[in-house]
């Protein structure tokens, strides 16, 4: 309770846009120990408003920051969205999150899962 950051989670994605409007986008983190634990995050913007104009291809890295995860009875398999991205059935004590980049336009990515990320039980 001391310390708001202690049970925040960072996941680092490396991304790759084609046409340079992935900013203004959408980030939705699926924490795969249940069907409703999703969390969209606003994508900031990541080029410049001519690179958008051109669609000149960008690629980085971003950072994504869900507050406050903590223990949740997991599910007995994965939601389709995890398992579609090939993420195990959940286990007890760890917790899996997949990631889907929506475009500005409303193109979504591929996704991707992150390794298992130890949840300390209540």
């Amino acid at each position: 309770p001391a310390r708001d950051d202690a049970d925040d989670l960072t996941i680092r994605v490396e991304y790759a846009d084609g046409d340079a409007d992935l900013g203004g986008g959408v980030a939705a983190v699926h924490d795969c120990r249940a069907d409703d634990l999703v969390v969209e995050l606003a994508i900031p913007p990541l080029a410049s408003e001519e690179a958008i104009e051109e669609g000149v291809p960008i690629e980085g890295v971003i950072d994504l920051i869900v507050n406050d995860v903590g223990w949740v009875e997991p599910a007995a398999a994965a939601p389709p969205a995890c398992a579609d991205l090939g993420a195990p059935d959940p286990s007890d004590g760890e917790a899996i999150f997949c990631v889907v980049l929506t475009d500005a336009a409303g193109h979504a990515g591929d996704g991707a899962c992150s390794g298992a990320v130890a949840i300390a039980a209540p």
